[in-house]
């Protein structure tokens, strides 16, 4: 009898053992515990010295802040055309008019008002990195839009009247 349950027991530590591999104990937790960006957090940088194969080089919107000046001359044309991109990429959150109201806040956190004193005090460099590669909840648009149209945009939030 006292065998009958050692050979039980054993075969039940085999069934016990073979069903955790099976599981993928202990290695179902490698993803988990590998290296990775968190949700919301910025691409890695490049490695010094690689150059872009496609698009634009890598930066960081401190960067752009530093290197980039709106290359295109203010005009009503520009900001017309800044309108209606903001209109597509931007009003679902922003709204028509930049004040954090559009239809998406419903389900989302509501994004900051583009005219209050302190966005509208931010340099055209600094929209432009914010519009390229996104910052918290906001998406970044680099691929949608050409550089061209990533400065219209900010010539039009630009031109929004600075609300109290």
């Amino acid at each position: 009898m006292a065998t009958a349950l050692k050979g039980g027991s054993l075969i039940l530590l085999i069934t016990a053992l073979i069903g955790l591999y099976a599981a993928g104990w202990p290695w179902s937790t490698d993803m988990v515990l590998q290296p990775s960006l968190a949700p919301f957090e910025g691409p890695r940088p490049p490695v010094e010295g690689t150059l872009p194969v496609e698009g634009d080089f890598a930066l960081q919107r401190w960067q752009m802040e530093q290197l980039l000046k709106n290359p295109l001359p203010q005009s009503a044309a520009g900001i017309e055309k800044g309108r209606f991109l903001f209109s597509m990429y931007c009003s679902p959150c922003h709204g028509t008019q930049g004040r954090g109201d559009g239809p998406v806040v419903k389900v989302f956190v509501q994004p900051g008002d583009l005219r209050h004193p302190a966005v509208q005090a931010q340099s055209d460099a600094w929209m432009y990195g914010t519009i390229r590669n996104g910052e918290n909840m906001m998406p970044r648009y680099g691929p949608e839009l050409s550089v061209r149209e990533r400065w219209q945009i900010v010539q039009y939030v630009k031109s929004f009247k600075v609300s109290p």
